[in-house]
Formats: structure tokens, C-alpha cells, sequence
């Protein structure tokens, strides 16, 4: 049995607490190799884990697929995202469906949530995922199964493993509660995340954020409005006037940028537009107090990142 606390360093929230019992069974496979299953058990959920533990025959190991699979006390009401494909910006609707009609070709998103015949509400997710797939879930006979998103650089592979360590999966986690709403309150997916590995964390500072995608192109009262120097100061009064202490600078800023998550021939994320002077921008929100972050495709910075953070720390 566990019972320890542990303080959020970014959030209005009271101390976790990590109270669970613990089980640990090892197993032997009919090939002769080992795997270990660990389980806790909380107030508010369960989870369990699988553990490939070092062994000499084991040199390295590619994971294809995951089998896990969940199964439901009775056709619960539930609300899930099927976003239908493993690449995606997570976005999207929640829609009403029910376990029986869980199809194979599915992939709903994380979490799955649910209420029972009884109003009590359950969630599907994951906690503490680190060089692993990240979990689907596809309908099964009535049940949902685990679905791994593949790797970028071979798509039959969901996970190469470390040579010269143990193999530890995510936790699977079956949050639980008096009604769906109060999920909203459970501290259990971060209970089960590791400790940050940051030790100084004073300059991490959580707050309210302004953003110009919504409306940056038709401001009444900025001439030409756009992705420009007079519309961002703009925004950066604005986040000012109204306490804001940060800017969110959405696509458009650096060269080759697309709209649509394009990633379009010959993309520059360490060059500015013509018309963005980033360091002027700084410079003036900092005089405002307003911090600004950079929103840019993921897939662009991944090409460029170590030339890109290494320009922008400097």
C-alpha cells in the first residue's frame, strides 16, 4: 500500500494524493520469456501496466500491436471522439455512442467517457506515456480494444525499444467516479505521471492567453489588418488591457508558412515574413508584459528543430 502527497506546481489545486494498493505478478510466456504486470487500485480508478523486463535473449524489441482490452458492465451511454486516423491535431466533437456500437475500424481519441445505468461515470485513458504508441481504443464484441499509433518512420512498428532497459508501457486507466461530471476532479492521470523532471520550475507561469486566430484579420481599428506588425501590437494591447500575460501568434509568422497544417515546399521556420520583426514584437510585449508564444506545423519544426531551437536560445 502507497500513501504519499505531491504538490502541483502549476495549477489552483490542492496536493495530490497518491493512496493506492499495489500488486506486481510476474509471468513467464510459453516461449520461456519473462513479462510483469503491475496494478493499483484507487478511490477513484484503477491502472495496470506491462513490464518486459531485461533479459539476454532480448536484445532489442519492436511492439506491432497491443491487445489490451476493456470490457463494459452493460451498454453505458458514453461520449467519444473517433477521430478515424492515427495523425491527427486532436480536434474535434465528442459525439453520444454506446459499447455495442464500437466497430473495429474505429479509433476513438482519449478519453472515452462514460455513465452507468447507475449515473456513476467511468473514463478509458492513458498516464505516463513515454516511448510507446499512444493508445486508441476500436470496438471489439461489445468491448473497446487498445489500438497503438504507429511510428512515424515505420508504420507496421508501434514501439522500438531501448536496448539495455526494462520495457514499460503506459498505464491503462479506468478512471471512476459518483457521476461523469466530477471526473473533472480527479488528480489520477497525474498521480500516475512521473514527477516532472524539471527542477527549477519557478518560471513556469500558467495564465490566460490571447489569441489572434479568431479574429486577427478583421480588426476595425488597425488599417490592414493580417499577420503584421500593427495587427500583433494590437493584440498585444489588448492582452494587456485585459490582463492577459501571454499572446498566442498563430501560423503565418515565419516563411512558407500554410494555412491547414500544409507544410509547403521550401518552409523556413528560423526566417519571419517580411512584414514580422519577432524580436521587435518581444521587445514590446515584454514593455507591455505580455509574454508571446509561436504557433507553427509540427511537421515543419520537426525538420528544422535542432537549427531552430538553437537560433532561438541564442
Amino acid at each position: 500500500e502507497d500513501d504519499s502527497r505531491w504538490a502541483p506546481f502549476a495549477a489552483e489545486a490542492a496536493p495530490g494524493r497518491d493512496h493506492s494498493r499495489a500488486a506486481t505478478v510476474d509471468l513467464l510466456v510459453p516461449d520461456g520469456k519473462r513479462l510483469r504486470m503491475e496494478f493499483r487500485a484507487y478511490d477513484g480508478g484503477v491502472a495496470f501496466r506491462y513490464v518486459i523486463p531485461q533479459q539476454p535473449e532480448l536484445a532489442a524489441v519492436e511492439i506491432l500491436s497491443e491487445s489490451t482490452r476493456f470490457e463494459f458492465g452493460g451498454d453505458y451511454d458514453c461520449l467519444g471522439f473517433n477521430v478515424g486516423k492515427f495523425q491527427s491535431s486532436h480536434e474535434g466533437e465528442f459525439d453520444p455512442v454506446r459499447p455495442s456500437a464500437l466497430r473495429l475500424h474505429h479509433l476513438y481519441d482519449r478519453p472515452v467517457v462514460c455513465q452507468t445505468s447507475a449515473g456513476h461515470g467511468l473514463a478509458l485513458t492513458e498516464a505516463d506515456l513515454r516511448h510507446w504508441g499512444a493508445m486508441y481504443l476500436k470496438g471489439s464484441n461489445g468491448g473497446a480494444e487498445s489500438a497503438l499509433s504507429p511510428r512515424l518512420d515505420d508504420p507496421l512498428v508501434a514501439v522500438r525499444t531501448r536496448v539495455g532497459s526494462d520495457i514499460v508501457s503506459p498505464w491503462r486507466v479506468v478512471m471512476l467516479a459518483e457521476s461523469p461530471g466530477k471526473l473533472a476532479e480527479s488528480m489520477l492521470v497525474q498521480t500516475l505521471n512521473p514527477p516532472s523532471a524539471i527542477a527549477d520550475t519557478s518560471w513556469i507561469k500558467p495564465g490566460k492567453i490571447a489569441w489572434d486566430w479568431w479574429s486577427g484579420p478583421v480588426l476595425r481599428d488597425v488599417p490592414s489588418p493580417g499577420m503584421n506588425m500593427p495587427t500583433l501590437r494590437r493584440f498585444i494591447d489588448f492582452a494587456s488591457q485585459s490582463g492577459f500575460p501571454y499572446l498566442m501568434i498563430d501560423e503565418g509568422w515565419y516563411a512558407g508558412a500554410g494555412g491547414g497544417g500544409t507544410v509547403r515546399p521550401g518552409v523556413d521556420v528560423t526566417r519571419t515574413v517580411a512584414d514580422i520583426d519577432m524580436p521587435a514584437l518581444v521587445e514590446y510585449g515584454a514593455k507591455k508584459g505580455v509574454g508571446l508564444f509561436l504557433w507553427l506545423n509540427w511537421r515543419a519544426f520537426d525538420a528544422q528543430m535542432d537549427e531552430a531551437l538553437d537560433q532561438y536560445a541564442a
